[in-house]
C-alpha cells in the first residue's frame, strides 16, 4: 500500500512539474536558438550585371558581399542606379563612381519607413507593448534593430532543411531579417517599439532529392502563435500574424494554413500575408520611389517597379481600385551577415510590403486598443491620400496611399467608418460607377448568395442584385464600361470569383476559393475521389493534352501542357468542370445557359 501511494505521488508530482515546465518555457525573452550570420562573401568581380527592364527578375543587379574595388563604374550610372548592395560590398575609388551616386546616402534615405511615420513615433506612438508575430525563414536574433524586443524565437522545421540553401538552411536568412526590421526596426521600421514572436519555418520540405512547397510547417506556426498568445496578459497581446508569403489550393499545406489562417481571424487578429484579400478581403500594392526622393513625401510615390508597366498600360483596371498602397522599393533593412549590418534593395516585393502593413496595425493598436482589422482597413482606405502622376500627357489619378497620421487621428478620435464596406475614396480611375463595392461586401454570406443565383435562367441584374457591382467588368479586349456592356463578358468580383455573361445570360460561374460545394458534393479543395466519386468514371482518360485542345465532356484529362498532377474534367450531366492539381480541386466552373465554349 505504501509503495502504490509512492508512485501515486511520483505520478502527480510529474505532471504538476511537467506543468510548471511548460508554463517556465514561457518566460521571456524565449530564445531557443540563435542562427549563425548569413555568408556573403562573393570576392572580387570583373563586370557587374547590367540591368533589363523587360527582365522579371528581382536581383538583376545583386552587388551584395561583391568587392567591386577593380570596376571602372563611371558610366554605369543606369545599371547601378537599379543595384542591391550591402554593408559587406566593397566599392572603387571615387574616381571610378557615376558622378551624383552616393551609396552612403541612398542607403541612409532607405532606413527611412516614410510617410511621415517618425514624427508619428516622436509622439510616443511605437507600438509599444503590442505583440507583432511573424513566420518566416531562420531570423538573425542579435541584429541591433530589433535585439531587444524579440521576446520568442522558436523553430519548426529549420534543422531539418538545413542542406536547403546550399547547405546552409539553418542559418540567418535575409528575409526574415528584412522582414522583422521593416515591421519594427528601432531606426527603420514601422512599429520600432512592439514587441517581436517570431517563428522560424521554411515553407518547404525535402522530396526525392527537391526541395518542394509545402505548408504544412508554417501552418503548425500560426497554431504556436495562437497558443502563445492565450498565455499572453490581456495587456500585451499578439495583436497581428505578418508572413510574407501566400499560397493556393495547389500547394500542398493549402488545407491546413487556410484553415490556421481562419482561426487566427476568428480570434480576432489581423493575418496580413500575399493571401490576405483570401481571408479578410483586404487588398494592397507596393509603392515605389526613385533614390534620393523623399520619404516622406508623399508625391515621391509611384507604382512598384514590378507592376508599373502593368499599372500604366490598364490604370483604368478594376485590378488597381480599392487598394491600400504602402512603401515597398528603395529600402534599406537590416542585414543577414551580422549584427550591425544593414541591405539596400532597389525593388522589392510583397514580401517588404506586409510587414509594412503589421507594423502600422501594431501603432493603431496602441492608439486604440478596441480597434478590429476590418475598422483599421476602413480607415486606412478612408484617409489615405490620392496623388497626381503623368504619363504621356495624362493626368493619372494613383491612390489610396497610406496616410499613417490621419489614420492614427480617425482611431483616436474613433471616427465613424462602415467596417463592412470597404469603399475606395477616389475617383476610380477614370471608372464612372462611383458606388462600386469592396471584396469585404461580395465575401458576406457567399455561400447563401450562391445558393440564389439560377444558373439555367439567371442574367446579369440577378448577379448585380444578389452580389451588388463588380469591382470591373472584362472583355476579350480589355475593360469595359459598367453603363454600356458588349453582348459577352466577365463580371470580375475577385481573381478567384468571375461571373460570365453572354446575350444578359450567366454563360458560366468560376470560383477559385473554398467554401461553396456544388449540391453539397464537392467545391474547390475536394478531393481526386470526391470528384470521381461525384461525377462517376470517366468515358476516357487523354495523358499530356495541351491546354487549347481541350474539348470533350466526360473525359478526363491528365497533365494537361505536360504538368504532372495537373487534370481537368468537364461533366456534361451536371455543367461543372474542374481543374485539380495534385488530386485536389483548385478551380470550378459551374456553366450557365449558354454553352461553354473554351475551358480556359
Amino acid at each position: 500500500m505504501k509503495k502504490y501511494l509512492f508512485i501515486c505521488t511520483l505520478i502527480v508530482l510529474y505532471f504538476i512539474n511537467t506543468a510548471c515546465a511548460s508554463e517556465d518555457s514561457l518566460k521571456f525573452p524565449k530564445i531557443d536558438r540563435k542562427p549563425k550570420p548569413a555568408y556573403q562573401g562573393r570576392g572580387k568581380i570583373k563586370n557587374i550585371p547590367r540591368f533589363d527592364p523587360n527582365s522579371d527578375n528581382t536581383f538583376q543587379v545583386d552587388l551584395r558581399g561583391c568587392d567591386l574595388s577593380q570596376i571602372d563604374l563611371h558610366n554605369l550610372k543606369e545599371d547601378l542606379t537599379h543595384a542591391d548592395f550591402d554593408d559587406k560590398t566593397v566599392w572603387p575609388a571615387l574616381e571610378k563612381m557615376p558622378p551624383g551616386f552616393d551609396y552612403r546616402k541612398i542607403m541612409e534615405i532607405g532606413k527611412n519607413p516614410g510617410l511621415g511615420l517618425r514624427e508619428i513615433h516622436k509622439q510616443g506612438i511605437t507600438g509599444k507593448n503590442i505583440g507583432i508575430a511573424i513566420i518566416d525563414n531562420p531570423l538573425l536574433v542579435d541584429h541591433q534593430e530589433y535585439a531587444d524586443r524579440v521576446r520568442l524565437y522558436e523553430e519548426i522545421n529549420v534543422m531539418e532543411m538545413k542542406e536547403a540553401e546550399d547547405g546552409r538552411g539553418d542559418r540567418a536568412h535575409m528575409h526574415g531579417t528584412a522582414v522583422v526590421s521593416i515591421a519594427a526596426g528601432k531606426t527603420l521600421g514601422v512599429a520600432p517599439g512592439a514587441d517581436i514572436y517570431y517563428i522560424g519555418a521554411w515553407p518547404f520540405v525535402f522530396h526525392d532529392g527537391k526541395v518542394i512547397t509545402d505548408f504544412k510547417a508554417r501552418a503548425v506556426a500560426v497554431n504556436r502563435i495562437l497558443e502563445i498568445n492565450s498565455r499572453l496578459p490581456e495587456n500585451r497581446k499578439i495583436r497581428v500574424i505578418s508572413m510574407s508569403i501566400g499560397w493556393d489550393a495547389s500547394q500542398s499545406g493549402y488545407k491546413e494554413i487556410s484553415q490556421a489562417a481562419e482561426k487566427a481571424k476568428q480570434a480576432g487578429m489581423l493575418f496580413i500575408c500575399s493571401s490576405t484579400e483570401e481571408i479578410h478581403g483586404f487588398r494592397f500594392h507596393g509603392l515605389g520611389r526613385k533614390l534620393f526622393a523623399n520619404p516622406d513625401d508623399f508625391n515621391s510615390y509611384e507604382p512598384g517597379l514590378w507592376w508599373a508597366k502593368k499599372f500604366y498600360e490598364n490604370y483604368s483596371s478594376g485590378y488597381f481600385v480599392n487598394r491600400l498602397l504602402v512603401p515597398m522599393d528603395s529600402r534599406t533593412t537590416a542585414g543577414p551577415t551580422g549584427v550591425n549590418d544593414y541591405v539596400f534593395y532597389s525593388q522589392g516585393g510583397w514580401s517588404w510590403s506586409i510587414p509594412y502593413i503589421a507594423g502600422m496595425y501594431a501603432l493603431c493598436c496602441q492608439a486604440d486598443p478596441d480597434i478590429t482589422p476590418g475598422r483599421f482597413w476602413a480607415l486606412a482606405l478612408k484617409t489615405g491620400l490620392t496623388i497626381d502622376l503623368q504619363r504621356d500627357d495624362k493626368n493619372i489619378k494613383f491612390g489610396r496611399i497610406l496616410s499613417p497620421a490621419a489614420l492614427i487621428t480617425a482611431v483616436k478620435t474613433g471616427e465613424p467608418v462602415d467596417e463592412t464596406v470597404v469603399k475606395p475614396q477616389m475617383e476610380k480611375f477614370g471608372r464612372s460607377d462611383k458606388s462600386t463595392p469592396s471584396i469585404p461586401v461580395f465575401q458576406k454570406d457567399f455561400i447563401s448568395k450562391i445558393a440564389q443565383l439560377d444558373m439555367n435562367r439567371g442574367s446579369y441584374e440577378d448577379v448585380i442584385t444578389i452580389f451588388g457591382a463588380p469591382l470591373y467588368y472584362s472583355t476579350d479586349t480589355g475593360t469595359a464600361d459598367g453603363n454600356n456592356l458588349p453582348l459577352k463578358y466577365a463580371m470580375f468580383y475577385s481573381d478567384d470569383f468571375i461571373v460570365g455573361i453572354m446575350d444578359n445570360r450567366i454563360r458560366f460561374v468560376k470560383m477559385k476559393r473554398q467554401g461553396y460545394l456544388f449540391e453539397g458534393k464537392i467545391g474547390v479543395g475536394s478531393s481526386y475521389d470526391d470528384v470521381m466519386g461525384f461525377f462517376g468514371p470517366p468515358g476516357r482518360i487523354v495523358k499530356n493534352e495541351s491546354k487549347s485542345k481541350i474539348s470533350e465532356t466526360d473525359v478526363l484529362y491528365q497533365d494537361v501542357d505536360g504538368v504532372k498532377g495537373r487534370f481537368f474534367y468537364q461533366s456534361k450531366k451536371y455543367r461543372v468542370a474542374v481543374w485539380m492539381m495534385n488530386d485536389t480541386v483548385i478551380e470550378m466552373t459551374i456553366l450557365g445557359s449558354v454553352v461553354l465554349s473554351e475551358n480556359k
